[in-house]
């Protein structure tokens, strides 16, 4: 019976060795299939993510709650966009929405990119080009992820992700040492 697992893909700053993921719900028929969807989100994100970004690996787990049941998939990926000036501060994110494909609230992603100064403008507003790429990415993700029999859906109440809107501002994300959530 198809179920909800959470797939963690990690990522790594290659000088500060800063290391965060991100977590996305996704509904296969088990384990192995929730395992084939890692190198799709993993290659979506490195492709508006810069080349001092490392893709360590995906993690992937039952919802249920210290229940032990979860797979490694080893990553081998660097962000696909070069770092051309000096990078910002990596609290600096991209903010993504994704909304829900019936009625609900939105899920918000904030993403680590590395990004430097020349991807943003003087409003602090990133560049349209990148914007656009971001864009296609996760769109071309979501669509990906569907067709594989993974669906991105939102936590809780399996409603199907789709339509992402990719904020034009950069935003500000902290990172912590402990999450709220559940652990794996």
């Amino acid at each position: 019976m198809p179920a909800d697992f959470i797939v963690d893909i990690t990522k790594v700053h290659q000088i500060t060795r800063e290391s965060w993921g991100n977590r996305y719900i996704i509904h296969a028929a088990d384990l192995t299939d929730a395992s084939s969807a890692v190198p799709i989100i993993a290659t979506a994100e490195s492709l508006f993510h810069f080349d001092n970004i490392d893709f360590l690996q995906g993690r992937v787990a039952t919802v249920t709650p210290s229940d032990g049941v979860y797979t490694t998939v080893p990553l081998s990926l660097t962000g696909a966009k070069v770092l051309a000036t000096a990078q910002m501060p990596l609290f600096c994110t991209l903010q993504v929405v994704f909304r829900v494909s019936g009625l609900g609230r939105p899920l918000r992603k904030f993403y680590h990119t590395g990004f430097d100064t020349d991807t943003y403008g003087t409003e602090f507003d990133y560049d349209g080009t990148f914007l656009s790429d971001v864009l296609t990415a996760v769109s071309d993700m979501i669509g990906d992820l569907t067709t594989n029999g993974t669906p991105f859906v939102k936590d809780g109440d399996h409603e199907v992700l789709s339509v992402p809107v990719v904020k034009r501002l950069v935003s500000f994300h902290q990172f912590t040492k402990a999450s709220k959530r559940n652990p794996l």
